[in-house]
């Protein structure tokens, strides 16, 4: 029996974990580049693709004070 089942099993976990650190983590540049954008194709697709996030932050007040915090590090003070 050789080890490649258990390397690709592995190899697949670890993606999956660096997926699911990555995506949360993004939302910050990616509110930077949609508040620095001058095009409107920026706003929708950062909905769109923050849309369970946004579902998440409506559901939790936690969750929505965690990610208003992130997202002022990246964001100019008004």
């Amino acid at each position: 029996m050789s080890d490649e089942p258990k390397k690709r099993s592995r190899r697949w976990v670890c993606w999956t974990i660096a997926l699911l650190i990555l995506y949360p983590v993004s939302i910050g540049p990616a509110s930077w580049l949609c508040a620095h954008s001058d095009s409107q194709w920026a706003a929708p697709i950062y909905h769109t693709t923050y849309m369970p996030i946004d579902l998440a932050r409506t559901l939790s007040p936690t969750v929505d004070k965690a990610f208003i915090w992130y997202e002022k590090l990246w964001l100019p003070a008004p």
